[in-house]
């Protein structure tokens, strides 16, 4: 029952809507307006994720992806060649995820269309994903009604089902040196930067077995997750 004409036609008009990470407003309302148009009871809140919810029976199941791709993603161009969708090579394809959105669209215009039961539907399409999960983590959980659910964000055989995702652990070093002039003293100072580099000379870097990685980097300031400037506060689209 799935279209798969449809489905391709809407996935294309989704990557053609530029939604940066914290530049998701106008793929944001245009997916509150779809909802809204499919009668789902639609929301967006404080930081910007899009909440709809499909009234059913029986446990409410959650359905969940995230509208912002990397970039570059302004201007996409999609080609479409012996069945495989890619970019003209100018930017990235957006597919991570507006794939999984176009296909939660494509779910519930089936059950709609052909009034299938179903249980209560939640969908959750959230911003910020990219830049380290700021939508999922400022998403009121205690107002979903739904405990169990399937992210729509994974490659792979189609049908498989990936119960566990990557961690990631960060440690902040700070190394403390001793001042001395450089010209009159220089062997009362210790340069803070020769014992750093020294210890990150006998660190094990890079693949450090099947599982796991790791580098040193600097850390990045004032890029902590945060709502859209023009977003302060909980708006709902409308209301069933």
């Amino acid at each position: 029952m799935i279209k798969s004409d449809r489905l391709l036609e809407l996935f294309l008009e989704l990557v053609r809507i530029e939604s940066p990470s914290r530049e998701e407003a106008v793929i944001g309302k245009h997916l509150a307006e779809r909802f809204t148009a499919m009668g789902l009871d639609t929301e967006i809140d404080a930081i910007g994720n899009v909440i709809a919810r499909l009234d059913g029976q029986g446990e409410a199941f959650m359905l969940a992806a995230h509208m912002d791709t990397v970039t570059p993603c302004q201007g996409v161009v999609p080609v479409v060649e012996n069945g495989i969708i890619r970019s003209d090579g100018t930017t990235v394809l957006g597919g991570d995820d507006k794939a999984g959105v176009a296909i939660i669209l494509e779910v519930l215009q089936v059950i709609l269309a052909n009034d299938l039961a179903h249980l209560p539907i939640e969908v959750v399409i959230t911003v910020q994903e990219e830049i380290g999960l700021c939508g999922a983590k400022a998403l009121d959980t205690a107002r979903l009604q739904a405990k169990v659910g399937i992210s729509l964000d994974a490659g792979g055989v189609p049908g498989s089902i990936i119960v566990s995702a990557p961690s990631h652990n960060q440690m902040t070093a700070l190394v403390h040196g001793k001042a001395a002039h450089a010209g009159a003293c220089p062997e009362e100072g210790v340069s803070a930067i020769v014992i750093a580099a020294e210890a990150i000379a006998q660190m094990p870097l890079g693949r450090i077995d099947e599982e796991t990685t790791a580098n040193i980097g600097t850390r990045l300031h004032g890029q902590p997750c945060r709502a859209p400037r023009q977003t302060t506060s909980s708006s709902r689209v409308s209301t069933r």
